[in-house]
């Protein structure tokens, strides 16, 4: 017998569809303004999946893997690939590539890890999102013209350090 489906379990698919395409406007664009306001959408979009999915019962390892793997974009790659826009180091791309790269790495790492961990009442380590709001406050910080930011950006041990935040 053909079981039939509703629409709704695939409400929550649909938000986090929404999370993904601002992260990857935001690498796609590239601009200071916008990229951030877009990972901020991003933010909303991965809140609203999850309420969704629980007040709709349609929670699924597929949604699970889905929002892991949007998440990665908007909270890893793209606030990377900003970063990576501003960096102090233009001799050596060899420095950025490697920083940025660790973003990348630390961010998905963590999200493997949460993915194949039981659920608990509270987080293990840094959840990807902080991380990336840390990121846009930096690209904020600058586009403000912070020097605070900007000399804290120019030391390049500090910098190198940054994806252990």
């Amino acid at each position: 017998m053909h079981k039939s489906t509703s629409v709704t379990k695939y409400i929550p698919s649909a938000i986090t569809s929404g999370n993904l395409i601002c992260g990857f406007t935001a690498i796609m664009i590239g601009d200071f303004y916008w990229s951030p306001i877009l990972l901020l959408g991003s933010f909303i979009f991965d809140s609203l999946d999850g309420l969704a999915a629980r007040a709709l019962n349609a929670q699924s390892e597929f949604g699970k893997q889905m929002d892991s793997l949007a998440d990665v974009i908007s909270f890893g790659v793209a606030p990377a690939y900003l970063y990576s826009l501003y960096s102090p180091d233009f001799e050596n791309k060899f420095f950025t590539i490697a920083t940025c790269s660790m973003i990348v790495i630390a961010g998905t790492i963590r999200l493997a890890k949460f993915n194949i961990t039981p659920s608990l009442p509270y987080f293990l380590g840094l959840p990807i999102p902080a991380n990336a709001l840390f990121y846009i406050g930096v690209i904020m910080g600058i586009e403000n013209e912070s020097q605070s930011f900007i000399d804290f950006l120019a030391l390049k041990p500090i910098t190198s350090l940054l994806p252990y935040f």
